[in-house]
């Protein structure tokens, strides 16, 4: 597997054609869980190199709702992103511009939801070529959102900590996400503009797969708010074919249980 494909970074093992999950409720009776009907959540198609050509979205009832199609050009580097509804119809696109390299020189963001809004992004990057800090801003100048990354000493990236702004160009949120050396996201919290908490923080932890088993909210005091437990079913490859999620609140108690099946095609 070459490094940097989407192979990679959706975590499968082998040459994965396709990939497509379908998702189920269970619904607690008469002393056990039932598994309510299944409705389809996504397709993800990739190429021989293990780069996504194509990606269907389907909304609450099953039915499609997006699709998602990606250009790359003759070095596999991105040029274009683009999401139609079933009918054709525009929804969003990222065009990338990128140096011979491959480094990512300028984005351009288009939402195509009744207004048409543009953002566009140009990367900062340090002398090592890190990229070190990426701002996006209205076509009018006005800033929406500013991604800061920092990286350890071996090179990997650290943590990530986006500020979004609002209409009048002043700090609404910060989100602070924390990787450990593997790239796993393992923390994550956010603050309003005077430091104070508005979500989290929220710690993850994985299997030796790199599979997601845990995730656990503390309250402002530090004590335990809610969990989520995460068990898999295997294929031959090594790769997740079921996966049941299993949330928790920690004082009421409450809880939730949602069955997730992936089907893999491999090339």
């Amino acid at each position: 597997m070459a490094i940097g494909t989407h192979w990679m970074k959706h975590r499968l093992k082998g040459r994965v054609r396709s990939t497509h999950s379908e998702v189920a409720n269970l619904a607690y009776d008469a002393g056990r869980w039932r598994e309510d009907k299944r409705r389809a959540l996504n397709t993800v198609l990739f190429n021989e190199e293990g780069y996504v050509t194509r990606e269907l979205l389907y909304d609450l009832s099953g039915c499609l709702s997006q699709v998602g199609s990606k250009k790359y050009d003759a070095f596999g580097n991105k040029k274009e992103t683009v999401f139609q509804n079933p009918k054709g119809g525009l929804l969003s696109s990222l065009v990338y511009k990128c140096d011979e390299a491959g480094k990512l020189l300028e984005c351009v963001h288009t939402l195509a939801h009744g207004l048409i809004i543009k953002q566009r992004c140009q990367p900062v990057y340090d002398r090592a070529g890190k990229k070190i800090e990426a701002s996006w801003f209205f076509d009018d100048g006005t800033p929406s959102r500013k991604y800061v990354y920092r990286y350890r000493v071996t090179g990997q990236l650290a943590q990530q900590v986006l500020y979004t702004y609002d209409d009048d160009g002043a700090i609404e949120e910060k989100w602070n996400t924390v990787y450990d050396e593997q790239g796993h996201v393992v923390e994550t919290a956010g603050f309003d503009p005077e430091g104070r908490t508005i979500a989290g923080p929220t710690w993850y932890r994985y299997d030796d797969n790199g599979n997601e088993i845990e995730a656990a909210t503390r309250d402002l005091r530090g004590d335990l708010y809610s969990s989520t437990i995460y068990s898999y079913d295997l294929d031959l490859q090594g790769n997740w074919i079921k996966r049941l999620e299993v949330f928790r609140t920690a004082q009421s108690g409450f809880e939730t249980r949602v069955l997730t099946y992936r089907m893999l095609d491999y090339y």
